[in-house]
């Protein structure tokens, strides 16, 4: 099996090993691997040819991208990269999970029917879309709106 892995894939296990599956990641994701333990892991998978580094394509970055700002979700660039390698990978055909267990990964890979699996939590069971809103007047925006344009407030992020 081909794993798409995100940072919390290599965190949140508490014994890592590379013997069954091939693993895929992205040069910044391993920027996120501070600790030695960890560091110790990458290399041992880098050494046997069981974690690979990828880059996603632009194509995908951008797409990933934009479905970030219709669902709302607040993503990092890593979260984005790790993403759009996973699209990549279903637009190839290749038969993959991603591994993560960030909440709003997962929900951006349930909208896009990218198959997910958590790797210490239960993962999400549906899909979420969030909106910015005026806490005052209640009025709707754009997700990368910060100000309502009619009282001035900060908005506040909420389910849709």
């Amino acid at each position: 099996m081909l794993i798409v892995a995100d940072a919390s894939a290599f965190l949140n296990v508490f014994q890592f090993d590379f013997r069954h599956d091939i693993y895929y990641t992205t040069n910044s994701i391993l920027d996120e691997i501070i600790d030695f333990k960890n560091k110790m892991i990458i290399r041992q998978g880098m050494e046997s040819g069981r974690l690979r580094l990828s880059e996603p394509s632009s194509e995908s970055l951008e797409l990933i991208k934009s479905k970030t700002v219709e669902l709302g979700l607040n993503l990092s660039k890593n979260d984005i990269s790790i993403l759009a390698l996973a699209l990549d990978f279903k637009k190839e055909g290749k038969n993959f999970i991603l591994q993560s267990d960030d909440y709003s990964m997962q929900n951006l890979a349930f909208h896009l029917k990218i198959p997910f699996k958590a790797v210490s939590q239960k993962g999400i069971q549906k899909e979420i879309r969030f909106v910015n809103a005026c806490p005052v007047c209640g009025k709707e925006f754009q997700a990368n709106e910060r100000t309502c344009i009619d009282c001035g407030v900060a908005l506040a992020r909420k389910k849709k």
